[in-house]
């Protein structure tokens, strides 16, 4: 069993592979930043048909209501900004996470192969129990025994 001070002496990299990581973590955000304007767009619509509902129904223009929808409006859109900030930090940590675990294990893959210059300079391929595609591991172990 590792010590404390045997963990904490672990190094770990934020970003394995920074081109595909960076690149997850942009989609995940473009996702958070699609679905706070779609959002928006539809909570938009929805105070411009309530005005033109009032309108029509011949509300005076300068009735409470109007303010109030437009006061609706306002909170809607400081809520959603602090929805986007909230989910931009978590989908920054899921695409994070994500990535670790498909960029770790093919920076393994690399790494191990691009030290062998023999087939008994091969170590066998391991990946942590996390980390996406352990079958990919499998086969390379075995492929290298065949040869």
């Amino acid at each position: 069993m590792k010590t404390l001070i045997e963990l904490n002496n672990k190094r770990r990299n934020l970003l394995i592979n920074p081109k595909f990581q960076l690149k997850v973590i942009g989609y995940f955000s473009l996702v958070s930043l699609f679905i706070t304007a779609f959002l928006y767009i539809g909570l938009y619509f929805i105070a411009q048909n309530m005005i033109k509902q009032g309108i029509e129904a011949g509300v005076s223009t300068d009735n409470v209501y109007f303010k109030v929808v437009e006061q609706q409006l306002s909170a809607s859109s400081s809520i959603l900004i602090a929805i986007f900030i909230a989910s931009l930090i978590f989908f920054i940590i899921v695409g994070t996470v994500i990535s670790h675990k498909i960029a770790g294990p093919i920076f393994r893959i690399c790494s191990t192969l691009s030290k062998c210059k023999t087939k008994e300079d091969f170590k066998e391929i391991k990946f942590r129990d996390s980390d996406y595609f352990p079958e990919l591991a499998k086969e390379i172990n075995h492929f290298i025994e065949r040869i």
